[in-house]
């Protein structure tokens, strides 16, 4: 029957004992925890718990060190924590959202799309003077291989600066640029907007500017489709 003599002997005297009624499943938790926290505490933690909110077992626990109760053994940070939980002191935080699902905004193809951004902090030293100067160093990644594709130092990060780098290392035309910086070509001067037009309306692209916060983040951009019909052209 796949059951032990003693439990066999355990039914039968409480079916003398109570009949039917005393073959009833019965709870199987112990009678007693020698190394339960006692009511008292319980009670403690909670009061301080809902008098400050903002204070946790860590901080219960130093508290109740400084004026320690008479009597009283004092509950580790575990226990008391688990008393927050048990008398519903607890806010449960939401869960972080899983890893799969976070969408990639990046286009679906290599060449649609250029980040351009400027990096400072390069020291180079004057041939002449023996100087150090800081210069700047125009980067541009591509957004679906993550391949760098432009990488040219200037001393002034200007929109000057900028168009000569892309046309430069521009072997072939992406379908659009982004960047999140100010003086990006898009510079009002006459003789950079002259040079501007002159190197980089045949390559017929696009340009977006992003949000300072991030090329990825900029709202001119789509998860993997082209530019929308409407957009800012350079």
């Amino acid at each position: 029957m796949g059951v032990s003599r003693q439990s066999v002997h355990t039914w039968i005297g409480r079916y003398l004992a109570e009949g039917l009624p005393g073959l009833a499943d019965r709870s199987h938790r112990p009678g007693s925890c020698p190394h339960q926290v006692a009511a008292e505490a319980e009670v403690a933690v909670a009061e301080m718990r809902r008098q400050h909110p903002k204070w946790g077992a860590k901080r219960i626990r130093l508290e109740l060190l400084r004026r320690p109760p008479e009597g009283m053994a004092l509950p580790s940070e575990r226990t008391i924590n688990r008393i927050f939980a048990r008398q519903g002191l607890v806010v449960p935080r939401p869960r972080k959202r899983p890893r799969d699902s976070y969408r990639r905004w990046q286009r679906p193809g290599p060449m649609q799309l250029w980040q351009i951004d400027i990096v400072g902090g390069v020291m180079i030293a004057d041939t002449r003077s023996g100087e150090l100067r800081e210069a700047k160093v125009v980067t541009g990644v591509d957004d679906h291989s993550r391949f760098c594709v432009i990488a040219a130092v200037t001393e002034r990060a200007t929109g000057r600066a900028v168009c000569l780098a892309l046309a430069v290392h521009n072997r072939r035309s992406p379908c659009a640029l982004t960047w999140d910086f100010v003086c990006a070509p898009s510079a009002t001067r006459t003789r950079d907007l002259l040079l501007r037009r002159q190197l980089l309306c045949p390559l017929s692209y696009r340009g977006h500017t992003g949000r300072p916060t991030g090329c990825l983040a900029a709202p001119s951009l789509t998860a993997a489709g082209p530019p929308r019909a409407g957009q800012r052209s350079e």
